[in-house]
């Protein structure tokens, strides 16, 4: 019998989830139960158990055909699975593992064609034997007596409708399906790197519009020009004020969101982001108006939009932790411009023994790379003796702060020109290098023992600085 298979990889507009149509209403309780598999993000095949004995048997492995160019640098990973109503024999599962690794969607969505072949008994649900205690004739009657009550059912309640049919109906509204509108919110937030907690419609509803508000980054907006936070600004204050966050996600009540409210929360999300305050004619759907949430938090489309000359001051200290690791959630369209450049960087943090995350973003890299090459902040509380010893001198001539155009790197420009400032602080020209030249120049300025041999070094260098903190800090910058 043919199953539904999920995909989850990443596709050219970004990451998504591609599924046959029989898969879309348990989508969304896949995706609940795959989350600490995709977490942990180590490859390999699993089995894990869903609610009445069903089986979600699936594998993640590296995608060496990634669609997305700006994702292929984060060594992305390709996610299959099927649910089955059994669990498999570890025959079985190697079988049906096989099936679904020749599985790869090109595009996120349904797909009719995502649909493997496994023994029925896995696909349907068996029914239970039922020991057979009455005797045919009396079986029989049995059926014909529910058919003829069911029948005198169905007739009453179409007698009822017909003589009532103009009266309105007092009971409480049908619930609203809201599974469509948070898939595709849920979708959209694995894009920029959240991963969805709650396993319900309205809890993944709620935690969209918590994680695009204001209040979801800081308490009150920094006094700041920084793009970062000015694109941060672009944002509502909170999420919408009727509908607050559950303290616990998975304990949500259904239905507490109607389609109506969902639409109308879209909509001002999108007159924020466009600078609109004011109501407006607006009547968009919830799934136009996620298309235009997802273009108007592109940072990088964003800024190419609003580019102005800047003076160096407005870049000169970093946002806070915080901001700077949610703007760069948003920083896809950049991330391959400096992929060769930050490999380099790598290199060279490695080598000066800086600690780096394997999965770090180019941004976090380039980050690292100006933070670690600023004048540490012990230096001024070094004794007098220390101030005249090489040590003291070698690191005195890097800048106060990161270089301040290093922090958003808008461009290639802004990059070579960050570069340019701090190989300038080093003491050399930097004439007309490339940004692989600075880099290499940069690297050969913090080479301490060919700094020390140079022509002219007249300070102490005799014995070791009292400073012991000096002393660590050197160590890492002598080849």
């Amino acid at each position: 019998m043919k199953v539904a298979v999920i995909v989850h990889r990443w596709f050219e507009q970004g990451a998504g989830w591609a599924f046959a149509p029989d898969a879309k209403p348990i989508l969304l309780d896949v995706i609940a139960a795959l989350d600490p598999h995709m977490k942990a993000g180590r490859e390999g095949d699993f089995r894990v158990k869903m609610r009445g004995n069903r089986c979600l048997l699936g594998s993640i492995a590296h995608d060496a055909h990634c669609l997305d160019p700006k994702a292929r640098e984060r060594k992305s990973t390709i996610v299959r699975t099927v649910v089955l109503d059994r669990h498999p024999s570890e025959q079985q599962a190697v079988a049906i593992l096989n099936q679904i690794r020749s599985v790869t969607p090109t595009h996120a969505g349904p797909d009719v064609r995502l649909l493997i072949d496994v023994p029925a008994t896995l696909a349907t649900d068996c029914p239970k034997p039922v020991e057979n205690t009455q005797p045919l004739g009396g079986s029989r009657r049995k059926t014909w007596r529910t058919i003829l009550i069911l029948l005198t059912i169905a007739v009453s309640v179409l007698a009822f409708s017909v003589a009532f049919q103009q009266k309105p109906w007092d009971g409480p509204p049908k619930p609203e399906d809201l599974r469509p509108v948070a898939g595709k919110m849920a979708t959209q937030l694995a894009g920029w790197g959240r991963t969805v907690q709650s396993k319900t419609p309205e809890g993944v509803i709620d935690e969209y519009f918590g994680f695009l508000c204001q209040k979801a980054i800081w308490g009150a907006p920094p006094d700041s020009k920084h793009p970062y936070v000015e694109f941060v600004k672009r944002l509502p204050p909170d999420r919408p004020l009727s509908k607050r966050l559950p303290a616990d996600l998975a304990q949500a009540v259904e239905g507490r969101w109607t389609e109506g409210e969902v639409e109308e929360s879209l909509r001002k999300l999108v007159a924020f982001l466009e600078g609109s305050r004011t109501e407006s004619q607006d009547s968009s759907a919830a799934a136009d108006s996620l298309k235009r949430v997802d273009r108007l938090m592109n940072y990088d489309a964003w800024r190419n939009q609003n580019r102005k000359p800047d003076e160096l001051n407005r870049f000169a200290i970093a946002p806070e932790q915080p901001v700077l690791d949610y703007v760069e959630r948003f920083r896809n369209t950049a991330s391959a411009d400096f992929a060769t450049v930050t490999d380099l960087m790598r290199d060279r943090l490695a080598k000066w023994q800086v600690p780096l995350q394997e999965e770090a973003t180019p941004f976090q890299v380039l980050h690292l790379f100006f933070t670690t090459l600023q004048r540490p902040d012990f230096l001024s509380a070094c004794s007098r003796d220390d101030k005249g010893h090489a040590y003291w001198r070698f690191f005195d001539r890097l800048p106060e702060q990161a270089t301040s155009l290093g922090w958003t790197c808008d461009g290639r420009d802004q990059l070579d020109e960050a570069l340019r400032d701090l190989l300038q602080s080093l003491g050399e020209t930097p004439g007309g290098k490339t940004t692989e030249g600075l880099i290499e120049a940069i690297a050969r300025q913090m080479d301490y023992d060919e700094w020390a041999k140079s022509a002219g070094r007249k300070w102490y260098t005799d014995g070791l600085p009292q400073s012991q903190e000096l002393k660590v800090f050197i160590d890492r910058f002598r080849q």
